[in-house]
């Protein structure tokens, strides 16, 4: 059987990117000094901004080749979407109830701030700054069936006008919300990545392109970073003009990430596992919705938990060993990326247990 082995490798690269995004911001956004907040700069604009729309072109490459009556796609997707999300939202609400704020509740309690209040915040996008990714998912789900039909008849140039229309527009946007045509463009920034991971899937870029997309990142990954400093550090206000994910930069960005792994990876390998590195992408990649879905509440727990035998925060780690305290300080961003590999480990001896204990399709 014949697997597109680059996708494993993309969504491994692109888990573990999140989990760095969201360990980062707070850094990027607190205008700390210098040296702590331009790696952090440079760490959430072009090293991780691409992350989410990689997911979403993996998604795109994956589905819009394929053609199901739209029924069918969603039986066999919408379930694999929605119970791995209803069970973290139960698990969201419980440790945030049982674990932060009321260790003992009564059983009325937990029925109404575990269950209906998790619901509640998760309808209404309040229950966690991640879920809102559920929502994009199934958005871009219940149009794929139709969108699949719609890309698979046009030609190569057809699609690309497409997309340069697309990209063009919202990227002008970014810098000019009112502009005529710009302010009323309908069509979303979602979509776009869509199908432009289906267009880079079905029409692998040429080596002129290749190398073309690659300089132009670099070119921009240093603009994007150059920019935001002046305008957001110099001037000390947020807006993330340079960062917002459905603009030039990070068009240009994702569609290089994509591409660079792509090439880098055989697309038609035996789908047989070669090694323990090759399981555990594969592993990693088989869990990534999990991977996300989880991550957050990792984090909490880690940095906000009142533990007797550790202290953690992006700045100190220490370990506290029958009265003898044992730890480092370090720069906040170099700790970061300390607590981002962490969760990451975490979250793999998680998934394996949920693994051996059969409990992946519920989680994942």
């Amino acid at each position: 059987m014949k697997k597109q082995i680059y996708v494993d490798y993309l969504r491994v690269i692109a888990t573990f990117a999140v989990i760095v995004w969201h360990c980062t911001s707070n850094i990027y956004y607190q205008f700390g000094p210098i040296e702590e907040w331009m790696p952090a700069s440079i760490t959430f604009g072009p090293l991780v901004r691409w992350s989410v729309p990689v997911f979403i072109m993996i998604s795109g490459a994956l589905l819009l080749g394929k053609e199901e009556d739209p029924m069918t796609f969603y039986k066999k997707r919408f379930t694999r979407i929605l119970i791995p999300a209803a069970i973290w939202i139960l698990i969201y609400g419980s440790i945030k109830y049982l674990h932060f704020i009321l260790p003992y509740p009564s059983v009325p309690n937990i029925f109404k701030k575990v269950i209906l209040e998790s619901f509640g915040l998760f309808f209404t996008n309040q229950l966690s700054y991640h879920f809102y990714f559920v929502s994009l998912i199934l958005g871009l789900y219940l149009l794929c069936p139709f969108i699949s039909r719609m890309v698979r008849g046009l030609s190569k140039s057809q699609l690309e006008l497409f997309l340069l229309i697309g990209i063009t527009l919202l990227s002008v946007r970014v810098f000019y919300q009112n502009l005529f045509l710009v302010d009323n463009f309908q069509l979303g920034g979602n979509l776009i990545f869509f199908v432009l991971g289906y267009y880079l899937h079905t029409y692998p870029p040429t080596p002129k392109f290749r190398w073309t997309l690659y300089i132009s990142a670099i070119v921009l990954a240093i603009l994007s970073v150059w920019l935001t400093y002046r305008k957001e550090y110099v001037g000390m206000a947020h807006d993330d003009t340079f960062y917002k994910t459905h603009g030039i930069f990070v068009f240009v960005f994702s569609s290089a990430v994509y591409v660079l792994i792509h090439q880098l990876f055989s697309t038609g390998i035996e789908e047989k596992p070669d090694g323990k590195f090759r399981k555990l992408i594969l592993f990693i990649s088989s869990n990534s919705y999990g991977f996300f879905l989880a991550h957050p509440l990792i984090i909490n727990i880690l940095l906000f938990s009142k533990s007797r035998f550790y202290t953690l925060t992006t700045s100190n780690f220490t370990l506290h060993l029958g009265g003898k305290d044992i730890g480092f300080t370090m720069n906040n961003q170099v700790g970061a990326y300390f607590l981002a590999t962490l969760v990451f480990f975490i979250l793999c001896i998680c998934f394996y247990v949920a693994r051996k204990i059969k409990l992946t399709k519920y989680l994942t």
